[in-house]
């Protein structure tokens, strides 16, 4: 097993590199990832809840079922999950953070208690994609700034406990990116009537009729929104009204 202390990793130079070791967290730690890392090991914190950031401009990617209990932070770069306990013990909250920092769940189904947003993420691809497959977050979703998800692969935005209003939060604007398809399950709260929905890329389904929030849809180009349940025509309306020229697909 490597066990790191408060210094963390740093990954450089150039190519790319591993880690199939056992990583056990001796101390909450950044790991400084500017050549594209990949992690294939279990990582662990010994009952510890240390918490582990993510800096660097280059790709982390975490391969193993952790089991680390504390809160997971990209402050900058790509964090990508390959394995649906990448981020470990879902007690730990989860942050995107700060200028060209991305979450990647590439195809992988998170359970953490919370995800917060913050962001475009880099050339404005998205602060929370999947890049392949369809992602899936079970999480209360918080945006802190105006933000941007989506990505290449399908997302989607689900509650597994419809008890709790607003899953997908915060006052800001919110944008679709990507050719992919993003499924608004949940009751969501987020935006205002001073804030904007915009679909710049892509497909957005709607698995619930107050899926779009509070936000009021703004026109686009290349894009489509598709009301997947019955009983929502006042939302189309209101989607088709703002939604000039876009395709629309409806049941």
């Amino acid at each position: 097993m490597l066990v790191l202390e408060a210094g963390g990793i740093t990954s450089g130079g150039t190519g790319t590199h591993s880690i199939s070791a056992k990583v056990g967290l001796a101390a909450s730690q950044t790991w400084t990832v500017n050549t594209d890392l990949t992690v294939s090991g279990v990582v662990s914190d010994f009952g510890g809840e240390y918490s582990l950031t993510k800096a660097g401009t280059g790709v982390l990617t975490l391969s193993g079922a952790n089991t680390y209990a504390g809160n997971t932070t990209v402050s900058a770069g790509t964090l990508k999950l390959n394995n649906g306990t990448a981020l470990g013990r879902t007690t730990g909250a989860v942050s995107v953070a700060g200028t060209g920092a991305v979450l990647d769940l590439n195809g992988q189904t998170m359970n953490n208690a919370s995800l917060t947003i913050n962001g475009t993420g880099i050339a404005t691809g998205g602060a929370l994609i999947s890049s392949t497959g369809t992602g899936t977050v079970n999480s209360t979703v918080v945006m802190l700034g105006d933000s941007s998800i989506g990505g290449a692969g399908g997302l989607i935005l689900n509650s597994t406990d419809q008890t709790r209003s607003g899953m997908l939060r915060g006052n800001f604007n919110l944008t679709k990116v990507g050719a992919g398809t993003l499924q608004l399950n949940a009751a969501n709260s987020f935006g205002s009537g001073s804030t904007t929905f915009t679909i710049s890329q892509g497909t957005v389904q709607l698995g619930n009729p107050i899926g779009l929030g509070n936000a009021q849809p703004a026109s686009s180009q290349h894009q489509s929104l598709d009301d997947q349940r019955h009983g929502r025509q006042q939302r189309r309306r209101v989607a088709e009204r703002h939604l000039c020229g876009a395709d629309y697909a409806g049941q």
